[in-house]
């Protein structure tokens, strides 16, 4: 299992707060956790309860404050407007995922250039054998 059950006092001076570890730009979802380094091992702690995620880094707890079930336990605790913007986070990414996939097809079935409209002309009139 990735995630562990296990909630951890974001308090206690026995493990070392850093800034978050992770490279790339800034996630909202940054704004409602904590990042430590437990016994040399990355975890990631929600603040508002306690649920700690040793695996799926920031999109595990993304889904978490979002209430997704799945991955993780939703937390209970999150305030609605944070629910909200995690939910809007995720569906932007899935659509920005989706947008990509698709120019990604586009571009692997015609070229890096795409298909332009004249080129289409020279199939208007199609055989059938």
């Amino acid at each position: 299992m990735s995630s562990s059950g296990q909630n951890v006092d974001t308090s206690s001076s026995a493990h070392t707060s850093t800034p978050p570890l992770h490279i790339g730009e800034m996630d909202i979802t940054w704004n409602h956790v904590v990042e430590k380094l437990v016994d040399g091992k990355k975890i990631i702690c929600c603040l508002y309860c306690g649920k700690v995620s040793t695996g799926g880094g920031i999109n595990r707890m993304k889904q978490h404050l979002a209430g997704k079930k799945g991955e993780i336990r939703p937390c209970q605790k999150v305030p609605l407007d944070v629910r909200y913007q995690m939910e809007q986070s995720i569906k932007e990414f899935v659509e920005k995922k989706r947008e990509n996939l698709e120019r990604h097809i586009v571009e692997n079935l015609y070229g890096s250039h795409g298909v332009e409209m004249g080129d289409l002309d020279d199939y208007d009139e199609i055989e059938e054998i």
